[in-house]
């Protein structure tokens, strides 16, 4: 097993957890830097990755995807592929497959600043504002007002604008490890929230076919999505690759059963050694 993670996941939750669980099972994990070690060793880790049974990648960095395009394209199953990532990555392209696949989305609007000023309608005000490339709510900005956002500096042309819907200050996550779905409530990274305490939430056949209808659109296996609970049902705000399971129960040894279970189909495929 190779898992190939961004340094600033060395310390989290994720993919730790997965290395332990498939560690304590005595299964040999080889677990490679991003970016750096792609540059340094392109043949050694193609080497490494060809001998495996399995790759398991994350985050979104170039040295990550190519490394699990280059895998796939040595037949090794990887999880997820890079295509699958990228598809996720980019939130103004996310956002607009979620939209033609009919799944309720906020309002969503990406044009230049001056664009937005005269076309996005009073009533989707509040605005909040992303970076097309960000992640863990990093450089999030809420807009109140057209005159607001007409005076807005924003790094990126053009800008992704959603309608910031005011909710409870708790984001419904649904989490997706193969075929088991998830469901918990986390405090809004950017709602102030009267708990700091996650919850877990039942799962309903209508959560549990909203995060396998995202995970067929972008083709995900192991992800999560993002949602905002209202009175017409939840708004899917994002969907996220490999996240970090936080508060799902047995999360790491369900991570390592779905990468085993990958890793078994190579090996009916190619036959006893």
């Amino acid at each position: 097993m190779v898992v190939i993670r961004e340094d600033r996941y060395a310390s989290q939750l994720q993919p730790a957890g997965l290395v332990a669980a498939l560690s304590a099972a005595g299964h040999v994990v080889t677990v490679v830097g991003g970016d750096a070690d792609v540059a340094r060793g392109p043949a050694r880790l193609r080497a490494v990755m060809a001998r495996a049974d399995v790759i398991v990648g994350r985050g979104r960095s170039t040295g990550v995807l190519t490394a699990l395009g280059t895998a796939a394209g040595l037949g090794v199953p990887v999880i997820d592929t890079a295509e699958a990532v990228c598809g996720v990555r980019d939130k103004a392209a996310m956002a607009r497959i979620l939209s033609r696949a009919g799944v309720p989305t906020p309002a969503t609007f990406f044009a230049p600043i001056e664009t937005l000023v005269e076309r996005v309608p009073a009533r989707s005000y509040p605005l909040i504002l992303k970076p097309v490339h960000g992640d863990n709510a990093r450089g999030l900005r809420i807009v109140r007002s057209r005159e607001e956002l007409s005076h807005l500096r924003w790094p990126e042309r053009p800008a992704l604008a959603q309608s910031y819907l005011p909710g409870s200050g708790m984001d419904l996550k649904l989490y997706v490890i193969g075929g088991h779905v998830a469901a918990v409530r986390k405090p809004s990274p950017i709602t102030p929230a009267a708990s700091s305490e996650v919850q877990q939430v039942p799962l309903d056949d209508r959560l549990g076919e909203l995060a396998r209808t995202c995970g067929r659109l972008f083709g995900l296996t192991v992800f999560g999505v993002d949602c905002l609970e209202t009175n017409r049902g939840p708004l899917v705000i994002e969907v996220n690759d490999f996240p970090n399971f936080t508060a799902v129960p047995g999360a790491d040894a369900l991570l390592a059963r779905h990468v085993l279970a990958a890793a078994a189909r190579r090996t009916d495929r190619r036959g006893p050694r």
